[in-house]
């Protein structure tokens, strides 16, 4: 007899509660092993992204952000020139813009539907978001997106272990064996020569939220090619949020975020990075 599966939908589980991680202290690491960290906030289609608009926008960010690249070859453009009206006339009406910080590691992408703040050296929360506050500012006062259809903060480690002093440690002695899985097996996790997985789950809180985790195997660029392990973690929700909304579902993420985190890795990875309690 051919068995019948009921097909359910994710919101039919949801259920609220709270994030079921233990509430480990907030710290800071020393040894970052953040690689990357990305906000972004997607709305209705902007109606027009001419160049005075897209002008006005830079003129709240150009302080942080005095660079600007735009698709179709533009090429950077000093802040201390403007828009030049001939190059103004000139971008797509749908285009895709980078503004970027005097030292490169701040990003800041505008796209006619999405908006998204990348920093490549992150160290504190606190920091990100006056960053991300500038931003969010920027595009209210310049093209008043009604609401957000969606919020998302993401969070890309890379754990390095010769970074860390920890060149004969196995995986197993430095993440969580729910995480690492087939890895931790004694069998044949050292013969494992790569490693790519992907899960989601609910936060259950009151945004609906959910957490995409991308994790594995990944090489660095150097002659060594050394395998590193990537947590790429993406806390996002669906629901249509208010600007003040958005701003306090973003400091839930990055509370599960610091949860989520630490309870993918062993305390002797959390001694390695040298943890500063704040």
């Amino acid at each position: 007899m051919r068995q019948q599966l009921r097909v359910c939908s994710a919101r039919s589980w949801y259920n609220k509660g709270i994030m079921a991680l233990p509430n480990y202290p907030r710290e800071i690491y020393k040894k970052n092993p953040l690689a990357e960290v990305v906000c972004q906030v997607r709305f209705g289609a902007l109606p027009d992204m001419s160049g005075k608009q897209l002008d006005t926008f830079w003129e709240h960010i150009r302080d942080r952000f005095p660079r600007m690249e735009a698709e179709e070859g533009i090429d950077p453009l000093d802040v201390s020139n403007g828009l030049p009206q001939e190059v103004s006339d000139h971008l797509p009406a749908q285009g895709f813009y980078d503004f970027i910080s005097e030292d490169g590691l701040w990003t800041l992408s505008l796209t006619a539907d999405s908006l998204a703040l990348t920093c490549r050296s992150y160290e504190r929360w606190e920091e990100f978001k006056i960053w991300l506050i500038l931003a969010l500012d920027a595009l209210e006062q310049t093209y008043q997106p009604r609401t957000f259809l969606r919020v998302g903060l993401r969070y890309l480690d890379v754990v390095q272990r010769s970074l860390l002093g920890l060149d004969g440690a196995a995986w197993p002695q430095l993440l969580a064996g729910p995480l690492i899985g087939e890895l931790a097996s004694p069998d044949i996790g050292h013969d494992i020569e790569d490693v790519t997985r992907e899960f989601v789950f609910r936060l259950n809180d009151a945004y609906a939220s959910r957490v995409r985790v991308r994790h594995g195997f990944v090489q660095t660029e150097d002659a060594a090619e050394e395998i590193c392990y990537l947590i790429d973690s993406d806390f996002y929700t669906d629901e249509e949020a208010e600007r003040s909304d958005a701003d306090k579902i973003l400091d839930e993420y990055h509370r599960y975020a610091r949860r989520f985190f630490r309870w993918c890795i062993s305390e002797q990875l959390h001694a390695a990075m040298e943890p500063v309690r704040t």
